[in-house]
């Protein structure tokens, strides 16, 4: 991150970063754990596990699975196209995650009340799964289908309260950059 900030705010800052000895990604399954949800649209380890990735959905026109009980590992919209979303997906070779066709109807939220075509997430191994490549891959192969034709969602924040950009504003770049 301060890379990332000393080249993109243009600080110039003389930055050197020292790499950690010995350090090796591990993710741990809380089988025996008490989940505490970090969010009302985090209910779960589950949902945890893959809501760095499919967050970033919160940035174009797709119901990420809220208005359903599978907040973040359902996602779809009205006029998407999922069999060959699934098809474009199965090209990006993604290790530790499926996904499955999926339609359902969200009871609030963002088409509420609409049938969605789209899919479900499933992490088959939590050790090889990368939540955010993954989430990138995803957007990809939705803007790919769809011909870069993808609604963008407007979403206000406090940091942006217009909306606009929001997808942008959550990778930290335009999608073909990333």
């Amino acid at each position: 991150l301060a890379a990332y900030f000393n080249e993109t705010k243009h600080l110039g800052v003389d930055l050197t970063v020292v790499n950690t000895r010995n350090w090796e990604r591990m993710v741990i399954a809380p089988t025996n754990w008490i989940f505490r949800p970090t969010s009302p649209a985090i209910p779960n380890w589950e949902t945890a596990m893959v809501y760095p990735g499919m967050g970033l959905l919160e940035g174009i026109e797709v119901n990420e699975g809220r208005g359903t009980p599978y907040p973040f590992r359902i996602f779809g919209a009205p006029w998407m196209n999922p069999v060959k979303v699934l098809d474009a997906l199965r090209s990006k070779s993604l290790a530790g995650v499926r996904f499955e066709h999926q339609s359902y109807v969200p009871e609030w939220g963002l088409f509420a009340g609409e049938v969605i075509y789209g899919m479900r997430i499933i992490v088959t191994d939590h050790h090889l799964f990368k939540p955010v490549a993954t989430g990138i891959a995803l957007l990809k192969s939705i803007y790919e289908v769809h011909s870069y034709n993808v609604p963008e969602r407007l979403y206000k924040t406090v940091v942006n309260p217009s909306g606009k950009g929001h997808l942008e504003k959550l990778l930290g770049c335009r999608l073909d950059e990333c």
